[in-house]
């Protein structure tokens, strides 16, 4: 089980990048490096989920 420590360490960046996103082409960009193995995939979708960030029509 991943420590809370952990889990608040990537839980920042990952909302930093979601919040960058102002385009499709940004979207694509951030969901490249989002999904690179470097965040815990579970504190991705979760940010997701909280930052309604769902597809690149959004933007």
């Amino acid at each position: 089980m991943k420590s809370a420590a952990k889990n608040h360490k990537d839980w920042e960046p990952v909302c930093k990048i979601i919040d960058s996103i102002n385009s499709p082409g940004e979207f694509y960009k951030a969901m490249k490096k989002l999904n690179s193995g470097r965040y815990d995939l579970d504190i991705v979708n979760a940010a997701r989920e909280y930052k309604e960030c769902y597809n690149s029509a959004q933007y």
